[in-house]
């Protein structure tokens, strides 16, 4: 009977650590106020509890009522919460900035949740760090849930976000995240559009410093998720795109059960470890890559169920192994930039075991130079 009355009596007192342990939600209500210097995370008269805890569910429910519009979060703050909500309730905004030498770590960032719209920055020289979670943005299925989140890094004072978990842009609602200059890192998934009838969008674009944004997945991507939903992707020069895992049961896919678009005007978009670029898996789902410019390294390009459609206008693509023949034998795969006396060739080197598919000007001397060697071979594709 002892026996029992102890084990009883140990696991009350685990369940009221275990309890203590997961903090108090933490509401902001500006209440300094005033001016730039008295809207920052850091003061804990701006919450209806003090500045919260690293086991507090932080909300910024409605910023937009102060002057200077968004909680700040500066002078080198570290700030923390098990759950940072930005944007909590209906028809309010919540706004965040994290200014350089400051952080925020939380184990889930929602950005526009339960009717409300999130806007959060990250400027140059700040961090974010998500411990075993996500970010979400567009959070919630009401209706007027926005998320938006801008991550900007500079070639003097980098931006670095680690997501240790997945990044899910229009999870439940619309959402957009603008990668500029910044370097992110997520070890699952990014997924675009996962909230029927709703856009979500990605920006991977260079710093007009030279930064150059990156971003690295380490599962899969999927943009277009779900049926209804459109994902976009827009790249331009000097980025980098990459999924790398190595378990080939989860490939890139362009329009999954929705609408998926990637438009590379530049930087390099690779994928590793076996999988391959799927383009409109599922009946009723369309995948369109439109590529004018930049480096491509995958391991293979494929069409599902759905309508696919590769427009390669400019740029090149590297290909395992020797797929000279591709565009001929892939009715997706359209050669659109034969254009200025460009035309289109597959080229390839049997010594680093690869196909390149690119555009030049067929004069002699600029095929001797490809040749150089003798250990390629070419073929011209002229457009339909």
């Amino acid at each position: 009977m002892s026996t029992k009355h102890w084990s009883f009596g140990w696991i009350g007192i685990a369940c009221i650590l275990a309890s203590a342990s997961v903090g108090q939600a933490v509401v902001w209500t500006g209440a300094n106020g005033g001016d730039v210097g008295q809207n920052r995370w850091s003061q804990a008269g701006n919450w209806d509890a003090g500045v919260p805890t690293a086991s507090d569910k932080a909300y910024i429910n409605d910023s937009s009522s102060s002057k200077y519009g968004a909680v700040f979060l500066d002078d080198s703050f570290a700030a923390v919460g098990s759950v940072v909500v930005v944007g909590n309730g209906s028809s309010n905004t919540g706004k965040l900035t994290v200014y350089s030498g400051s952080s925020l770590t939380a184990d889930l960032l929602k950005v526009g949740d339960l009717g409300a719209d999130g806007f959060v920055t990250f400027k140059p020289g700040s961090t974010l760090t998500t411990n075993n979670n996500d970010i979400r943005i567009g959070a919630s299925s009401q209706a007027s849930s926005y998320g938006h989140v801008h991550f900007e890094g500079t070639a003097t004072d980098a931006m670095t976000a680690t997501i240790n978990g997945a990044i899910l842009v229009g999870s439940a609602n619309a959402g957009d995240l603008v990668i500029e200059g910044a370097t992110v890192n997520a070890t699952s998934s990014l997924h675009l559009g996962l909230a029927d009838n709703k856009n979500a969008n990605l920006t991977l674009m260079e710093h007009v410093s030279g930064a150059t944004g990156t971003l690295t997945v380490g599962l899969r991507a999927i943009i277009g998720d779900n049926a209804g939903t459109t994902g976009t992707v827009n790249q331009t020069a000097n980025t980098v795109f990459r999924s790398t895992t190595s378990r080939t049961d989860r490939p890139f896919r362009l329009g999954e059960a929705g609408n998926g678009i990637w438009n590379m005007a530049g930087g390099v978009f690779e994928i590793t470890g076996g999988q391959t670029l799927g383009m409109a898996i599922n009946g009723g789902s369309t995948g369109t890559f439109n590529m004018s410019g930049g480096t491509m390294r995958v391991p293979d390009i494929i069409a599902g169920g759905g309508t696919a459609t590769f427009d390669f206008s400019g740029g090149e693509i590297f290909l395992p192994g020797d797929r000279v023949g591709f565009a001929a034998a892939n009715a997706f795969f359209d050669v659109t930039g034969e254009t200025g006396g460009y035309s289109y060739f597959e080229m390839y080197d049997n010594g680093n075991n690869e196909t390149r598919l690119f555009y030049a000007i067929p004069e002699p001397a600029t095929l001797g130079v490809l040749c150089l060697g003798g250990t390629m071979m070419m073929v011209r594709r002229r457009r339909k």
